[in-house]
């Protein structure tokens, strides 16, 4: 997605970094590229140019400058996407200005995480950016389109019988079974797909039975005349 300056508001910035005024109303969906270690200045201290290190995301589409991470984010990312930063590249997140987000006792509003399209519902996390404070409770949105109901299950067929179970089932030695197929010029047993073993079966019980029937007769007097000597 490329931004344009004509998408921006008034109150955007022209900074280094994304700020929570540069995200249109109703936040942005955006796919992480990278995350890499810069400097910032360090407000918290006395000089002027102190600075310190700090993790920036930058994203795979054009247009929107890389997204500084703060204590929450970072945690709402562990969260959402996994315990390691490889385990965010890649994934799209929905962001938004949360208005809420107090500096001090001034509302100045912030970056926050929304949710994530691939979610497959709303998560409820909980975090602590601030060791000093109570744990928060966040809920993470599915901001893609509604999942797709699963079709409604139906009676569930009982698996197909094999050509094996059958014969077993009816009293059959498989080599007769096998010499009846052979007869009846069909394929041999082992290469007949399990999908096709209830045709076969049926071949068996009709035009087969014959076969079949020859099939035992015949290994019943080759197994009486070796006994007989």
């Amino acid at each position: 997605m490329q931004r344009n300056i004509g998408d921006l508001d008034w109150d955007s910035t022209c900074g280094t970094y994304m700020k929570a005024v540069d995200l249109p109303e109703g936040g942005a969906t955006l796919t992480i590229s990278d995350v890499a270690q810069v400097e910032v200045r360090d407000t918290k201290a006395r000089r002027d140019d102190a600075v310190k290190s700090a993790w920036a995301i930058t994203w795979r589409e054009d247009g929107w400058r890389p997204l500084i991470l703060n204590t929450t984010l970072k945690k709402v990312l562990r969260a959402l996407c996994g315990p390691t930063i490889g385990d965010a590249i890649g994934r799209q997140i929905t962001i938004y200005n949360d208005q809420s987000v107090a500096l001090g006792r001034q509302t100045v509003g912030g970056v926050r995480i929304l949710g994530a399209p691939w979610l497959d519902g709303d998560v409820q996390i909980e975090i602590q950016p601030n060791p000093r404070k109570r744990p928060e409770r966040v809920t993470l949105r599915r901001t893609g389109p509604p999942a797709r109901k699963a079709a409604a299950a139906g009676p569930v067929e009982p698996p197909a019988e094999t050509i094996e179970a059958w014969a077993a089932r009816k009293g059959f030695a498989l080599p007769d079974v096998d010499s009846a197929l052979a007869a009846g010029g069909k394929p041999a047993l082992a290469s007949i797909p399990k999908a096709r073993h209830p045709s076969a079966i049926a071949w068996l019980e009709g035009e087969g039975k014959l076969f079949l029937a020859q099939a035992a007769d015949a290994r019943t007097t080759t197994t009486t005349d070796q006994t007989g000597d």
